[in-house]
């Protein structure tokens, strides 16, 4: 799979990490997920909303432009959102998934993965 790394200013630091800054407990939930190693090694999503930060990494890693990125946020928050809801969610699931909501909310309203301005 081709990975993509994004352009914007938010997307550079994330993409200059040195670690992963993962949920405590998560495989994919998190900013700067090594995801083609994690991937290679067969790791598995701890839960549903850990499934649903791989579903959103493998968008990113395989999208460049920021309206597929976006509309990969959209999915996450809602998704994110639906096991806060979930009557099988246990507690640390919920609080978790109510951060990632928030966070993708967030994210897309103040417009990270804004372009660099580009000299001309």
């Amino acid at each position: 799979m081709p990975l993509h790394y994004g352009e914007g200013v938010l997307n550079s630091l994330i993409n200059k990490l040195p670690f992963e800054l993962h949920i405590p407990g998560y495989q994919f939930c998190g900013p700067g997920t090594k995801l083609e190693k994690r991937l290679s090694k067969g790791q598995q999503a701890v839960n549903p909303l850990d499934s649903a930060c791989r579903k959103h990494d493998i968008a990113y890693a395989q999208n460049n432009s920021l309206e597929d990125r976006h509309k990969a946020d959209r999915e996450l928050e809602n998704r994110a959102w639906e096991r806060v809801k979930s009557r099988d969610a246990k507690f640390g699931e919920k609080a978790s998934a109510w951060f990632v909501t928030n966070t993708m909310k967030i994210k897309r309203n103040l417009g990270m993965g804004l372009q660099k301005k580009k000299k001309k």
